[in-house]
This record gives structure tokens, C-alpha cells and sequence, in this order.
């Protein structure tokens, strides 16, 4: 029971650990867009309110399963209750999130035709201009076209062919004359109204299909609402039943007593008869005892005749025994010491050679052998590295997946802020780049347009700290001297893993030296 009792204080302690961390989550990004807000972002403030979302979902499934186990630690029913009601809320939450995400990717999926069937009839200017306008009601307002690249992409296509459309249609207008001018701007005036009329009506059965779904949403809660009463009624049955049966069951018991008091005068006269047969039994006995007790004292005497052989057989067997251990404490005391030396050499080539799972393999071995304080200072060198490594590899790797936007966002400034200038600077200088070269912006926006094996990700990634010369690494830790990753980052994204990366190759760098 008291291990029972450890094991669910464990859990309420993780849970109320996750609790903390959501709270800690949602409070970050109820932060975010405020400062979103204030600052009058439009695309920063959308993600910023779908980080907040997420953070709300997580929040409403993490605090009613803790409210559940706080319950059950203090066996009280009534929190029991409450928590369950949460996380059955929680779990509706997370249906309408479900619902809502359904729902955009529906939308996107319909803007996307209607885009792709207007630019497979690019002839028909009016078509076309129809899907772009359907589009913008249909994502105003919502981050759509932020998500899904696909969508985006077809949209700036077609707003370039229209507009291409649009160019060809006015020059040839501008070569005709007189009545054949004035008939066909009222065909255009007939035709543009009769595409107002048809987008005002998708744009009415787009809100039509909006108010079924709120009205589904409506009838799904009524329905939830019904069957907790209907819970609620059956449990009042069953309470009602529950009393009936325990009345019945005091009526029986008081029978039962009634049947046992006359079985227990039976029982005691049974036990009287008993009892004097015992008696008699006892007599028969002692006399038998004492005959025997004569044989057990010359058997006992031979007894212990061969007690005395067998105690001094048993101390020549120990003794063998005592050797043969000695032996075999000395055999494994020479592995052991084998073994030590092993592990040593594969510590220090680890720490040679910089590998990462050969470093992993080693601290592994240290950790499985209890040899943490034998090897204390390989042990503690090993763990810093490793963590150096990872941390790079896991810059590395935050820089190969940069979107092509952010970097396409990095390149288009024509003059940054200081800190993005300085961070991008420190970076090229490791990759070998002239820092005089790098004065200039627009070389650096040069380097960053590069592909194959001159882009910036190939050698980001291929690039070992034994390349960096010491003045390298001076030149470009002189670049971010004062800079912080945060306010890097609020200047821009991808410039912030840049300056990530450079503080890392510079310290690990010193390290090496």
C-alpha cells in the first residue's frame, strides 16, 4: 500500500510539473499578443494567436486529468466529480478545435480550385477576378494563406495573370473608337455587375453553410446536455434500488442470528462430548510418550555422533570453498582493472575525436560501470562536449530547415538593423568570407542567394570547429560582443540562428584552444 501510495504522489507531482509548464505556456502567449497587438503586426499577431490557442488546448487536457489525481490522492468525491466534468469539457474543446482546423482546410482546398479553374480559363478575365475576390472573403481575417504555401502560391499567379489579362484588355481598347468603345464598356459594366451579383451570393451561401455549422455546434450541445440528465436520472434508479436491496439484506441478517444461536447450544454440547473423549485420548497417550521418549535418548545420542562427523567434514568443504573464492575475487579484480583501462581509452578517443555516439557509448559505459567518480574529470569533460555538439547539430539543423520565406525575408532588406548586420557578419566570417566584403549588405544578401555548394546551408553544415583559425573566431565573436539571441531574434527569425550558431562555433572554439 505504501508503495501505491509513492507511486501515485509520483504521478501527481509529474502532472502538477506538465501543469506548470502549460500555465507557464499560455501566460507567454497571452504576452505575445498583446505586445502583438500594440505593435500593430498583422502576420506576427495571427501566429501569435495560434500559439495561443494551442497553448489553451493544452492547458484545458493537462489541468482537469490533475484536478482528477489532486481528487484521488485526498479520496474526495466531490473533486472526482468536478474533475471529470472538466476533462469532459476539455475533450468538447479539443472536438471544436478539431472541427475548426476541418473546416480551414476545406476552405483552402475550395479557394485552390476555384483559383486553378480560373487559371485554366484565362481567357475569361471575369472568372478569374471572380476566384481572386472569393478567395480574399473567404481567408479575411484568417491565417490561411499564411499555412498552406500551395494556396498562397496560386494566388499571386493569379493575381499576376489577371493583371497581365487586364493590361492586354486595356491596350486593346485603347486602339478602339466610338460606338464599338462605348458598347463594349457597357458589356464590361453588364458583366462586372453580374460578377458582383454572383459573388455576393457564394459569399451568402458561404455564410449560410457558416450558420448550419453554428447551428449543428448548437444541436450537438443540446444533445450533450440531454444525456448528463439522463445520467443523472439513472443514478438516482440506482441509488433508489441500492436502499431496497441493503433493507432486504438487514431483514435476512437478523433471521441468519436468530438460526445461528440454536446451532451454537448444539455446538457447545458436541464440544463437551469432545472433550471428555480428548481426556481419555491424553491418558493413552502419556503412557505411549513415555516409552518413546526412552527410545529417542539412544537415538539422539547416535545423534549426535553424527552431527559431530558431519560438522567436521563440512568445515574441510568450507575451507575448500574459502580458497576457491579467493581465487576467483582475484580472476575478476584483474578484469576489472582490464575493463577500467578499456573504458578509459574510449573516453579520451571520444573526446578526441569529437563523435558524438562514440561520446554517447562512452559516458553510457562510465554511468552502467558506477565509475563516475573514478573518471570524474574524462566524465565531466565528455558531458560538456556532448552537450556542445548537440547544441550545434541542433543549430545545424534549425538552419537546414529554414523556409525559403524567411530566408527570401533576410535577403530583401535593404538595410537591416544593426544586430541582423552584425550577426550575419560573425557567421559568413567563420564560413571564411573577407569581414571587408562584409561591410556591404548587399554582399552578404550575395552570399545568402548561393546554391549548391556554395549555399549558406551546405556550409553551415559542413563546416568543423578544427576549420576555424583563432582569428576567425576573434573577428567574429568581436561581431556579436554584446548581442543577445532574443533581441536578435525580435529583429529577425532567421538572422537569430545565424548569431546562434556563431556564439556556439566561437565558444567551443575556446574550448578546443
Amino acid at each position: 500500500m505504501a508503495r501505491d501510495a509513492e507511486i501515485k504522489r509520483k504521478e501527481l507531482e509529474e502532472e502538477e510539473r506538465k501543469a506548470d509548464e502549460a500555465k507557464k505556456a499560455l501566460e507567454e502567449a497571452e504576452k505575445e499578443v498583446l505586445k502583438r497587438q500594440k505593435a500593430d503586426e498583422e502576420a506576427a499577431l495571427r501566429r501569435a494567436i495560434e500559439a495561443r490557442d494551442v497553448a489553451k488546448v493544452r492547458w484545458a487536457r493537462i489541468w482537469p486529468r490533475l484536478q482528477i489525481l489532486r481528487a484521488l490522492n485526498g479520496i474526495n468525491g466531490e473533486l472526482v466529480a468536478k474533475a471529470t466534468e472538466e476533462a469532459r469539457k476539455a475533450r468538447e474543446e479539443e472536438e471544436r478545435a478539431k472541427r475548426f482546423e476541418e473546416d480551414q482546410a476545406k476552405k483552402a482546398a475550395y479557394c485552390k480550385q476555384l483559383l486553378k479553374d480560373g487559371l485554366a480559363a484565362a481567357a475569361d478575365e471575369g472568372n478569374l477576378e471572380r476566384a481572386i475576390k472569393t478567395t480574399d472573403l473567404t481567408v479575411v481575417q484568417t491565417t490561411i494563406m499564411d499555412n498552406d504555401e500551395e494556396l498562397r502560391d496560386l494566388h499571386i499567379k493569379a493575381r499576376n495573370e489577371l493583371e497581365t489579362i487586364q493590361k492586354e484588355a486595356e491596350s486593346k481598347r485603347a486602339k478602339e473608337t466610338g460606338e464599338k468603345e462605348a458598347e463594349e464598356k457597357r458589356q464590361e459594366e453588364k458583366r462586372i455587375a453580374k460578377a458582383q451579383i454572383k459573388d455576393e451570393k457564394e459569399l451568402a451561401d458561404a455564410q449560410r453553410l457558416e450558420a448550419i455549422q453554428r447551428e449543428k455546434e448548437s444541436e450537438e450541445k443540446k444533445q450533450e446536455e440531454e444525456r448528463i440528465a439522463e445520467a443523472k436520472r439513472k443514478e438516482e434508479e440506482e441509488k433508489e434500488a441500492e436502499e431496497n436491496r441493503q433493507e432486504k439484506k438487514k431483514i435476512a441478517e437478523a433471521k441468519k442470528i436468530e438460526d445461528e444461536e440454536l446451532a451454537e447450544a448444539l455446538l457447545l454440547e458436541a464440544i463437551q462430548r469432545e472433550k471428555e473423549a480428548e481426556e481419555k485420548k491424553q491418558d493413552e497417550e502419556r503412557t505411549a510418550e513415555a516409552k518413546i521418549k526412552e527410545e529417542e535418548a539412544l537415538a539422539e545420542a547416535k545423534r549426535l555422533e553424527a552431527i559431530q562427523r558431519e560438522k567436521e567434514a563440512e568445515e574441510k568443504r568450507e575451507e575448500d570453498e574459502r580458497i576457491a573464492e579467493a581465487k576467483i575475487k582475484e580472476d575478476e579484480r584483474l578484469a576489472g582493472l582490464a575493463k577500467l583501462a578499456n573504458i578509459k581509452a574510449s573516453i579520451q578517443t571520444a573526446i578526441s575525436e569529437k563523435d558524438i555516439e562514440k561520446l554517447k557509448k562512452s559516458i553510457a559505459e562510465v554511468k552502467d560501470n558506477n565509475l563516475e567518480d573514478d573518471f570524474a574529470d574524462f566524465h565531466k569533460q565528455a558531458t560538456a562536449m556532448l552537450e556542445r555538439l548537440q547544441k550545434i547539430e541542433k543549430i545545424k539543423k534549425n538552419i537546414q530547415e529554414l523556409k525559403r520565406p524567411l530566408i527570401a525575408e533576410l535577403k530583401s532588406m535593404s538595410s537591416p538593423p544593426v544586430d541582423v548586420h552584425r550577426s550575419m557578419t560573425a557567421a559568413f566570417i567563420l564560413m571564411g568570407e573577407n569581414r571587408e566584403d562584409l561591410r556591404d549588405w548587399n554582399n552578404i544578401a550575395i552570399l545568402l542567394g548561393k546554391t549548391g555548394q556554395e549555399s549558406v546551408k551546405r556550409k553551415v553544415q559542413g563546416l568543423k570547429v578544427e576549420d576555424v583559425t583563432e582569428e576567425m573566431a576573434a573577428k567574429a565573436e568581436k561581431q556579436i560582443l554584446g548581442l543577445t539571441s532574443d533581441e536578435v531574434y525580435e529583429a529577425n527569425q532567421a538572422a537569430s540562428l545565424f548569431y546562434d550558431w556563431a556564439d556556439m562555433i566561437c565558444f567551443d572554439k575556446k574550448q578546443v584552444d
